[in-house]
């Protein structure tokens, strides 16, 4: 409010970490974007993409949700490749890569965020979250990675608990059942 800027967000992993276990590894994204197409009527926002890593979510978005969500949101892997293969989705599907927004947020400081913009040069709407650098900015201090995620999930009551994981494009940061994330790993390939 000081600055007059217009705070953004994206969704978290957790609904895409849901859908996995009601409609598989390969369908997830793509049924959590419609329904969230089906709830906010078009006005989508900033997808969180890479739950199941990039490979599967690439595989699988249309044009059509494409042209829903505002742009995506990179949390894992390397920045500099996520961006040319968000850009070159983009410019297969016929969409502009200019008119689309990508949110970096893998434990960014402002140094960083200044190198990417850099490298981004115009060819997408950049913007950057610094959750971690801001609760820990400290000289000498490591943050801690502080994240919510589910471990495990049922869709009632009555129903048996199914693990929860997430496969993430950075070393260390895919969480969950050892044993499902072996084995999602080998069905993604």
């Amino acid at each position: 409010m000081k600055f007059d800027l217009i705070p953004i967000g994206t969704m978290s992993h957790q609904i895409i970490e849901f859908e996995e276990n009601v409609s598989g590894v390969f369908e997830c994204n793509f049924n959590v974007m419609r329904k969230f197409s089906d709830v906010y009527d078009g006005d989508n926002g900033i997808y969180l993409y890479d739950c199941f890593g990039d490979k599967v979510f690439f595989g699988n978005l249309s044009k059509r949700m494409a042209m829903m969500f505002t742009g995506l949101r990179v949390d894992s892997g390397v920045e500099e490749e996520q961006t040319e293969k968000i850009i070159q989705k983009y410019k297969s599907l016929g969409i502009d890569p200019r008119t689309k927004q990508v949110v970096f947020s893998n434990g960014l400081n402002i140094d960083r965020a200044i190198q990417l913009h850099q490298y981004v040069g115009g060819r997408m709407q950049d913007s950057y979250g610094m959750g971690t650098f801001l609760t820990c900015d400290v000289e000498g201090c490591n943050p801690m990675n502080i994240v919510v995620k589910l471990t495990r999930s049922r869709i009632t009551e009555k129903r048996e608990w199914h693990d929860c994981v997430k496969l993430s494009c950075d070393q260390g940061k895919t969480l969950g059942n050892p044993e499902k994330c072996a084995y999602l790993l080998k069905q993604i390939g």
